[in-house]
Parts: C-alpha cells; structure tokens; sequence
C-alpha cells in the first residue's frame, strides 16, 4: 500500500510534560498538516494546566493521560500502542511543524522503497539553522569488513 493514498496513514505520537505555550503551537501545527494525520498526544502528568487546557483546545485530539511521569520512551509507546496507521511519527511537544512535514514524510517512505524503516526529517531552530538531522545505519548482520549505506533524505 502506498503511504500516499487514501486515509491518514501516519500516526503522529505527542508525548507531554507541561509546557502549554510551547505544547498549543505544536499541536496547532499539526492540525494543519496538508493531508490527515491521526495525532495522539499523551500527558505524561504534566505538573500543570496543560491536560486540561489540551483537552479544551483540541476536543478532537486523541488526548491520553498517564497516571504517572512514565517518562518519553514509555509515553511513546502508550501513543504508538493507541494508534492504528501504517506509519508512526514521534514529535517532540515543542516542535513546531511545518504543514506539509506529514506529506514529506510519507513521500520519502514512498521514494525510500521497503529498504528503509526509519526516516527523520531535518530540525530547524527557531532562527532557521539546523538544529539536528538523524541518519541511522542498521548494522544487524553485518560482518567485519562490510560497506554499510547510509541514506539521508532531504525533507
């Protein structure tokens, strides 16, 4: 199935800790995300008012709270675990996502081929500089010597 066709096939996971003004623009952003995403934010007891102010503002959010700070990892699967598309993201609750990041996303596991399982689009800082990119090299099987690929995408 091609990422690109038919219903949300990306699930974007939201792992929260506080942080309201920073955790509203993030998810504003991804309601505005050019194709549909399936976006699941889950609070990781926030010492604040952000579940509830979450809860207000976004209604049509899947919107999870733990009953403890379960900390990001264990966060991320309770998301990954309420989720249902072929495709997950994980974002950071103050990233501030450009519309089009799901649509770029899904295009470069499309162009990748099956070849590929992981893919990080580059992070901007607010002043526009790059912040961090992720390159992974899968080395599962490989023997002393061996020439590994690694594939950077350009999101």
């Amino acid at each position: 199935m091609s990422p690109t066709d038919g219903p949300a096939h990306l699930d974007i996971v939201v792992p929260v800790h506080g942080g309201w003004e920073f955790v509203e623009q993030c998810l504003r952003s991804l309601r505005a995300q050019t194709i549909p995403v399936d976006v699941i934010v889950v609070d990781n007891r926030s010492p604040d008012d952000t579940l509830e102010r979450m809860r207000e503002a976004f209604p049509d959010l899947v919107i999870l709270a733990n009953d403890t700070n379960r900390g990001f990892s264990a966060s991320c699967n309770v998301g990954i675990s309420a989720g249902s598309s072929e495709f997950v993201m994980l974002l950071n609750s103050d990233v501030v996502a450009e519309p089009d990041l799901a649509e770029r996303v899904l295009a470069a596991f499309a162009e990748a081929g099956d070849d590929v399982g992981s893919i990080a689009p580059v992070l901007l800082d607010p002043e526009g500089k790059v912040d961090s990119f992720g390159i992974t090299a899968d080395v599962t099987g490989a023997e002393p010597g061996d020439t590994l690929a690694l594939h950077i995408v350009s999101l």
